[in-house]
């Protein structure tokens, strides 16, 4: 089992991949977790990619206090995760990188992302984290709940107050 950075990154804060800029990560970019609500799941559809491969994709739309949206597209199987996504669910996206598309901050998922559902933000009850998908066995993440001193409790309460403004 890998060991995995807890930190979380804000929505506000991260920083598109720019090829012109080396300080945005280099040539790959930067590997982020963030934490957001569910403001909109889109259905998978099959495309075309430059390459003339078929794949799915969907997009999911989160946001926290932040940055009020966020449009993250999930491609290949992970697309299908979003079939057990609601609005108004809290996830954590584990190994997500950033770009700028249609000059606005997207996500996309790699070979390396992991999406785990943390329950509904209304709800006042701490949910265990639900392991929706992983990029491999070796990137499961043994979160069978959140202990009260968790790293990522704070940041649970802070987005429910931010989800009932």
């Amino acid at each position: 089992m890998s060991t995995w950075n807890t930190s979380l990154t804000s929505l506000g804060k991260v920083v598109p991949f720019n090829p012109e800029r080396e300080e945005a990560g280099g040539a790959r970019g930067y590997f982020y977790s963030v934490m957001g609500m569910v403001l909109n799941a889109n259905p998978v559809r099959q495309i075309v990619t430059r390459d003339g491969r078929n794949t799915n994709l969907s997009t999911i739309v989160i946001g926290d206090e932040t940055r009020d949206f966020l449009t993250v597209t999930l491609w290949g199987q992970k697309a299908k995760w979003t079939e057990t996504l609601g609005i108004g669910d809290l996830i954590v996206l584990h190994n997500i990188k950033f770009k700028t598309f249609r000059k606005q901050v997207a996500g996309n998922t790699t070979m390396y992302t992991s999406l785990y559902k943390l329950g509904a933000a209304a709800s006042e009850s701490p949910t265990p984290p639900t392991p929706i998908g992983t990029a491999s066995h070796n990137n499961i993440i043994n979160l069978t709940q959140l202990q009260p001193k968790h790293p990522w409790n704070k940041r649970v309460k802070e987005l429910r107050r931010w989800a009932r403004r």
